[in-house]
């Protein structure tokens, strides 16, 4: 009884009378330390918060940090859900990107939304350009949609309902994989030196 679990270290004797301090277990909120699912795919940050205290917080719910376990490549869903701070534009898409931006029509069959996706790659790459993944694609199509509530998620703006990335619906890996020179994720739209270009 006078050993510790230390490999056999003696346990120092002091005052054997004074009870230990208690053991305290502290559960972080997934909204506010979230891995990669709550972030990426749930967006739990965006959710109404369950607990009182948080009324009236902002959209992000004061979010503190982000693990990227769960989703594959990490770059792509780094990059797609605005959290990459490397500004290598140029690197990537070349002095002279040349891209492809379509509008892709919400409110579609989870069929007809790859349909209008597949066209959009078979002419990226017949052009040889690289086109702009959707952001519209419609949510309710993915098996997810009620359980991860994306009913509650804030809608795209007034009158537009919720639009998904195509990564709700395919493994990201198959798109930014085998025919990553054809492709961009969504999120390079906003870019300054996306809309800088002419």
């Amino acid at each position: 009884g006078s050993w510790t679990n230390a490999g056999g270290v003696a346990r120092s004797h002091g005052n054997e009378a004074v009870d230990p301090p208690p053991i305290v277990f502290r559960i972080l909120d997934p909204a506010f330390v979230a891995h990669g699912m709550n972030f990426f795919w749930r967006r739990a940050h965006l959710l109404p918060p369950e607990n009182s205290a948080y009324a009236g917080a902002d959209s992000t719910h004061g979010l503190v940090a982000v693990h990227a376990n769960g989703v594959e490549p990490k770059d792509y869903f780094m990059r797609d859900r605005g959290l990459w701070l490397l500004d290598e534009f140029e690197e990537r898409f070349g002095a002279t990107p040349q891209f492809i931006v379509y509008t892709h029509p919400r409110n579609l069959t989870l069929g007809e939304d790859f349909e209008v996706l597949a066209a959009a790659l078979e002419l990226a790459i017949m052009l040889r350009r690289r086109f702009i993944l959707p952001k519209t694609m419609n949510c309710r199509n993915c098996p997810a949609f009620e359980p991860f509530g994306m009913a509650d998620w804030p809608s795209d703006g007034p009158g537009f309902p919720l639009g998904c990335t195509f990564d709700y619906f395919s493994r990201a890996g198959v798109v930014t994989g085998e025919w990553l020179q054809f492709v961009a994720e969504s999120n390079v739209a906003s870019t300054p030196q996306f809309q800088a270009l002419e």
